[in-house]
């Protein structure tokens, strides 16, 4: 789910750019408006969106799989496992070094991920003045 969503939203956006004149523009951004207002909704819990949030952001950032680049606490373990097996993520990647990451990886563990290796990610930061992204170390989890 999370991937269509993701094309979905990544059209949307592409038929804003594309747009030729200023009244195509205007449905354009009004039809990308509908769609995040119809996935906020589908998304319905907190826990949810945030989760479709990280998804666009890693795959927006040319990364293969989601990536968890922020806290993510131990007591949310569990609702985004969840929601992450309710709509179709089967492997995504940790990257966020904040000093709790051990026991976020034994809170993934428990919730039914597990460690698979390390892989790189691409980051939201640019090198320079490239439009090429940073990369930096990620633990890969699979949720089967």
């Amino acid at each position: 789910m999370f991937e269509n969503w993701f094309k979905e939203s990544s059209a949307a956006r592409a038929a804003i750019e594309a747009a030729s004149t200023e009244e195509q523009r205007d449905i354009a951004r009004k039809n990308r408006r509908a769609l995040r207002e119809e996935i906020d909704r589908a998304c319905g819990d907190d826990i949810t969106k945030r989760a479709f949030s990280d998804y666009c952001s890693a795959r927006n950032n040319g990364n293969l799989f989601m990536d968890i680049n922020s806290v993510l606490w131990s007591k949310e373990v569990p609702a985004f496992v969840e929601s992450l097996r309710s709509h179709g993520v089967q492997m995504f990647t940790v990257s966020s070094t904040f000093g709790g990451a051990v026991e976020l990886y034994w809170e993934l563990e428990k919730a039914g991920c597990h460690m698979v290796g390390m892989r790189e990610v691409f980051t939201a930061s640019c090198v320079g003045d490239t439009d090429e992204h940073e990369k930096v170390p990620a633990v890969l989890f699979s949720l089967y």
